[in-house]
């Protein structure tokens, strides 16, 4: 988890996720939205390779549980092939923002914070 400006965090993934390291990736984020005093958890899935059923939904969970905690989820890195996969599979992404990349999502939180 790296501290982004005051209350935003970015939460960097890298490489496959199975349920362990989705426990972890969870544990973390709600540790750094307490610890952060985060308003703000952006995910960044730009470097991981494939988001199947359990992804998305260890996905979905750690963004309802940082949810609960006060904080605002974005989701970075909806590649086409992404985007797809998680339609097909029905999950409900409903109240939870995404951007394409990185840079359009900071460029969206900067403007709004000026």
């Amino acid at each position: 988890m790296i501290p982004l400006l005051p209350g935003v965090v970015l939460i960097p993934l890298i490489g496959t996720i199975n349920m362990t390291r989705s426990q972890q990736i969870t544990e973390a984020t709600l540790i750094g939205v307490t610890t952060h005093r985060a308003t703000t958890v952006i995910i960044d899935i730009s470097a991981v390779p494939i988001v199947d059923t359990q992804i998305a939904q260890a996905l979905l969970q750690t963004t309802r549980a940082a949810t609960l905690l006060g904080a605002k989820v974005t989701l970075v890195g909806i590649r086409p092939e992404i985007a797809q996969s998680l339609v097909s599979l029905g999950a409900d992404l409903r109240g939870i923002e995404t951007h394409a990349t990185l840079a359009t999502v900071l460029a969206a939180h900067l403007k709004t914070r000026i």
